[in-house]
């Protein structure tokens, strides 16, 4: 599993600059790392719907193989699904946009792909807002990790999601906190966390 930053998202979706270039400047960033990547079964990277460094709406593509289980490297055809808040526009031009680009800079094409592709669309749970979008976007990347484990999540169907939600954010949190006090290391990033799937059950 390989998550891509928010500049990379911001990069691929709202970029006015020829896909040559696009590739050459991504390319030369040391946070791409194109063997680890065609290595990973998945690829998620959050997108801000708009380019503004202050935007606090996004979306959510979660990149894998057409075929369960297989790394990107080896994948014939791809599926990307987007999760994104009701009402946000413009969502499925944006998608396919970042999905051709992911796919031409993980196959490294001088063109974009326009087939093999498959892109399905889920939305936030209701009663999100533009505000509400980087934790719940959190909450996905966590739901797909615990997916990953056959760790059980929370039920984003629930009327209480979001609430359920921060609750549990912050039990994981605390227990990180709890952690570093033990072991010294107030890195968080650096700790070994004696169970990391019991993060997963918050």
């Amino acid at each position: 599993m390989f998550f891509g930053s928010v500049a990379l998202g911001s990069r691929l979706a709202h970029s006015q600059a020829l896909w040559a270039h696009v590739r050459s400047g991504v390319q030369g960033w040391d946070q791409w790392k194109p063997q680890d990547i065609r290595e990973s079964e998945m690829f998620i990277l959050p997108v801000p719907l708009r380019p503004e460094n202050d935007c606090r709406d996004w979306c959510l593509v979660v990149f894998t193989s057409a075929n369960e289980r297989e790394c990107l490297g080896s994948a014939g055809a791809f599926r990307a699904t987007v999760y994104y808040r009701v009402g946000q526009r413009g969502i499925p031009a944006l998608s396919l946009t970042v999905v051709r680009q992911l796919v031409g800079l993980i196959r490294d094409t001088e063109s974009l792909p326009s087939d093999n592709l498959s892109v399905l669309e889920e939305c936030f749970p209701e009663g999100v807002s533009s505000v509400d979008t980087s934790l719940v976007l959190l909450g996905w990347v966590f739901r797909e990790i615990a997916g990953r484990e056959n760790v059980s999540f929370l039920d984003a169907a629930s009327p209480a999601y979001l609430v359920e939600l921060r609750g549990a954010l912050g039990k994981a949190i605390g227990m990180l906190a709890a952690e570093a006090d033990r072991s010294g290391e107030r890195e968080t990033s650096r700790l070994h966390v004696r169970s990391q799937t019991s993060l997963l059950h918050y």
